[in-house]
Formats: C-alpha cells, sequence, structure tokens
C-alpha cells in the first residue's frame, strides 16, 4: 500500500521502500521469487505487479516525500494496468471484514506490506487482463 505522490516515485525508480515497523517483513522477500502488487489509497486501485529483483538493503537516501523508508529493493514491472478495488472487492479472500467505516475492510490495507493468497493474486491478475491490460518484461 502506498500514497499517490509515493506511487510515482517507487513507479519511476523501480524502488520499494519501508520504514523499520517493516523491515523484518521486506527482508523475507527474494528476488526472482515473490512478487508485490501495489495498492494505491485514494485512487483506490491496484496498480501494477512488480517482480523483486534485488536482495533487501539499507539506504537512507531521501527518495519519498514523508519519510526515508531506507528498507528497500528493487523492481521491475511484470504488469502495468490499474484495476479499482471496488471491481473486485466481493472476490478478494484476504478482506475478511466486509463492513465500511473503523474496523472495517479499508483496515486490510492500512500496512505498507500485505501477504495474499495465490487466489487473491490470480483474481487481481485476471482481472486485470481483462482490461488490456499491457505486459513489460
Amino acid at each position: 500500500m502506498t500514497r499517490p505522490e509515493h506511487w510515482k516515485e517507487v513507479r519511476s525508480r523501480k524502488i520499494w521502500g519501508v520504514d523499520n515497523r517493516y523491515k523484518l517483513t521486506i527482508r523475507r522477500l527474494k528476488p526472482k521469487v515473490d512478487l508485490l502488487i501495489f495498492y494505491v489509497t485514494d485512487i483506490m486501485a491496484f496498480m501494477g505487479v512488480y517482480d523483486v529483483v534485488s536482495e533487501p538493503y539499507y539506504d537512507e537516501i531521501p527518495i519519498w516525500s514523508g519519510g526515508i523508508y531506507p528498507h528497500r529493493i528493487k523492481i521491475n514491472p511484470l504488469l502495468e494496468k490499474s484495476i479499482s478495488i471496488k471491481e473486485l472487492f466481493d472476490e478478494l479472500l484476504f478482506i475478511t471484514n466486509r463492513k465500511k467505516g473503523r474496523g472495517g475492510w479499508s483496515d486490510h490495507l492500512q500496512f505498507s506490506m500485505v501477504s495474499i493468497c495465490d487466489e487473491d493474486y490470480k483474481t487481481i491478475c485476471s482481472r486485470t487482463k481483462d482490461k488490456h491490460l499491457h505486459i513489460t518484461n
């Protein structure tokens, strides 16, 4: 999950970073094994699928406004197209609480990194492909 202003930097620099709260999570990511699907707040959409292409590393050079996010990985786009969460909401298994408001479904997306099951990954990708997805190498 990221904010729109951070998404621009993630996409242009092909780097994802998190703060200390998520350092153990990002350290588990493996190049050419793990994939990231980015959910962008405000837009309320999944914006692309990215391959992890580097081992996690630490770098304090500022990239994003509002924070350093020094625990980083390099990423490469696999699928670049957006799909609104509203179009997938009822199909996503990782959203277990479907009510609105505080304590509701949006709480599932309040973390920088959330694991999802293979079925949710396939749902997001297949529905995005239905929207004439541009595939890059």
